[in-house]
This record gives structure tokens, C-alpha cells and sequence, in this order.
């Protein structure tokens, strides 16, 4: 078996813009105690994410603790070194993020820095790396930005409604365009929390695109969770039908609690959408870490319908707040069998890719 993690990052504390955290104290995030201290003070001025911008913050301090994103892939990837039987070593989606939009300060290294780096890092490791590029539709140059790396070997398109903007929004329609035409894949966050968007609230952020339903609560989580909900796919969906998405983490955490106790969630509509809609797939990554999802996983991947666009990812290194990458792969590997796993891990992601 050939493994395919669908979802994983390697990008570094650099590429994150340094007012992420309040006060500036983005740049006293890393190991040692003052991380307790600096986690408590989060949750007692910014008790909207429950410290979550903490523990996404202190996931990139660690792995900016490294030179590069070449050294932040080279230790996700020794977690797999005994994984090859012969068929070659693990692959990984690299998923890169431009967050040069997300907050009203920039990152020390900005999105183009960070995609270089990457695009060099494939042209060394093109067996193993398999790099998206992030699209967001406030940057300049999006459509011949997207062409250009996709030329040069990326492999899909990645986009984070959460950092400030509607999958709908028709500025993106030209590079799902190019993407149907080159028959890549476009994967979209799809969970409550994460990175998201920071700056100053305004009117249009309310309103979507295409749907013109209207956003009535108007605080930040409501924003970013109506930026991201699987339903913002739909008209993406419906005008492109030979489009593949994927629907990353299948709705989150949270949302995979509220499935389980037999409530509607983002869960439930991900997978009706996903009987609506045979190009619409979705990964895994962090919410497979938890063993009391495990029955329930292990049920969609054997079910018919749902099973063959169901990817494994880990979402490699935020998982580390959780389980390290060895545990989520082999917890994951035990819970579905050889056979089950073999389905997520290497048949599923070689059509998603386009490769089969």
C-alpha cells in the first residue's frame, strides 16, 4: 500500500501574521510554561474561540521552532518511514494558506514567500510532495497565479472560507474554471474554528454571493461559521458538475458530537450533499483522531455511496494537539482494517487526484 495523506501543512510560524494573537503575544508563543500562562489570559479576553487561537498559534510556534518548511516536512513524513511495502513511500497533499488578508497586519514572510519556498521544496521531492495552491479572491493576479503553479506541477487548489470570504464569491469562478478544465481538485475548509478572519466587520461580509440570504447576528464566530457552512459549496456545486471538491475535516469537531447525539449538523449536511452530488467528496483530517468516531467512520467508508470519496488526511501538524501523526495513522489504520484504510489512503486519493 501506497498511502495518500489527502490534508497536512507545512508552513511556519513566519508565514503567520504576527498580530494573530492580541498584545503581541504572538512572539512569546512556543514550549515551556509561559504557554499555560498566555492560554488562560486568551480565554479570559477572547472567550469566542475558548483559547482555540492559542492552541492554533502555539501549533505554529513549534513548528517555527524549525528553519524551514522543508525541515516541518521532513519530521511529518519520518512518521510513515516504516509504511513502505514495496509500492514506494508516503505521498503528502501539502496545503499551503495565504493569510496575508486575514488580520490588519501581514506575516514576516508573505503568501508569495511561502509559495516559492514550496514550489522549490516539489521540484526536489516531486515523488512525495504534492503541493495545492491557495486561492483567495482579494489577492491580485489570482487566475495567472493559480495557472502558473498548477503548470509547474501543484496538483489542486486549496481555499479557507474562514479567513475572510464566501466559497461562492464569483471572483473565484474563473480559477474553478481553470481547475475544471485541468481536471484538479479544490479542497475547502469546512469546520468551526481554525484561523479566520480578524479585521474590521463590513456591511457586504454578510450577505453572500449568489444566495443574497443575510446574515442577522452579526458577531465574528457567526460570520466565519456563515463564511464556511458545507451549504456555501452548493452553488460552486451546481455550476460547476464536473468539478471535484472536497470538503475538508467533514464538518469538525463540535459538529461530529452534534451528529452523533442524533442532532442536524454540518456533518449531516456534508453527507446529504454528498448523495446530491457525485463530485463532492470530503477528507478526514483532525476529526478522525477522537476513537469514539471511529464506528461511525468506519461505516461511511464501507458504505457504497459514501465510501469511495472519503480521503485520509491528519491535518498534519495541528493534529499535534490531539495525537502526534503516528498515533492518528495508526489508530486510524487498526480501527478500518487493512482493507478500509487501503479504500481512504491510496484507491480514494488517486481519483481524487485525477490519477485513476
Amino acid at each position: 500500500m501506497r498511502i495518500t495523506n489527502c490534508h497536512c501543512h507545512i508552513f511556519t510560524v513566519r508565514h503567520v501574521p504576527a498580530d494573530f494573537l492580541p498584545f503581541g503575544l504572538m512572539r512569546f508563543v512556543g514550549e515551556g510554561d509561559s504557554n499555560r500562562f498566555i492560554a488562560l489570559l486568551l480565554r479570559s479576553v477572547n472567550p469566542f474561540d475558548g483559547g482555540d487561537r492559542f492552541s492554533r498559534a502555539a501549533s505554529f510556534a513549534r513548528a517555527g521552532n524549525r528553519a524551514s518548511q522543508r525541515e516541518v516536512f521532513e519530521r511529518m513524513a519520518s512518521a510513515y518511514e516504516d509504511e513502505d511495502e514495496g509500492d514506494g513511500p508516503a505521498r503528502f497533499v501539502v496545503l499551503p494558506m495565504d493569510m496575508d488578508f486575514m488580520t490588519e497586519g501581514s506575516p514576516r514572510a508573505p503568501y508569495l514567500e511561502q509559495l516559492a519556498e514550496l514550489r522549490a521544496l516539489r521540484r526536489e521531492l516531486p515523488a512525495t510532495l504534492l503541493p495545492f495552491v491557495a486561492a483567495d479572491p482579494r489577492r491580485e493576479g489570482l487566475l495567472e497565479l493559480v495557472r502558473e503553479h498548477l503548470d509547474d506541477g501543484f496538483r489542486g487548489i486549496k481555499i479557507y472560507p474562514p479567513l475572510g470570504y464566501y466559497p461562492s464569491d464569483e471572483r473565484l469562478f474563473p480559477v474553478y474554471a481553470l481547475a475544471q478544465e485541468r481536471n484538479v481538485p479544490v479542497l475547502s475548509h469546512c469546520s468551526r474554528g481554525g484561523v479566520y478572519f480578524c479585521q474590521t466587520l463590513e456591511p457586504d461580509h454578510f450577505e453572500p454571493p449568489i444566495s443574497r440570504e443575510i446574515l442577522r447576528r452579526r458577531s465574528l464566530a457567526d460570520l466565519t461559521d456563515f463564511f464556511t457552512e458545507p451549504g456555501r459549496m452548493r452553488p460552486v456545486l451546481e455550476q460547476f458538475p464536473d468539478l471535484r471538491v472536497c470538503l475538508a475535516h467533514l464538518g469538525g469537531e463540535d459538529e461530529w458530537d452534534r451528529h452523533l447525539d442524533g442532532n442536524p449538523s454540518w456533518v449531516g449536511e456534508s453527507l446529504d450533499m454528498m448523495r446530491e452530488f457525485p463530485n463532492l467528496w470530503a477528507d478526514l483530517s483532525f476529526t478522525a483522531h477522537d476513537r469514539g468516531r471511529f464506528e461511525a467512520i468506519r461505516a461511511l467508508v464501507e458504505d457504497d455511496t459514501i465510501g469511495p470519496r472519503i480521503l485520509y488526511g491528519t491535518d498534519s501538524y495541528m493534529v499535534q494537539q490531539r495525537a502526534t501523526e503516528r498515533q492518528f495513522h495508526e489508530r486510524l489504520r487498526t480501527a478500518l482494517g487493512d482493507e478500509g484504510f487501503r479504500r481512504i489512503a491510496e484507491t480514494n486519493p488517486a481519483r481524487f487526484l485525477g490519477e485513476a
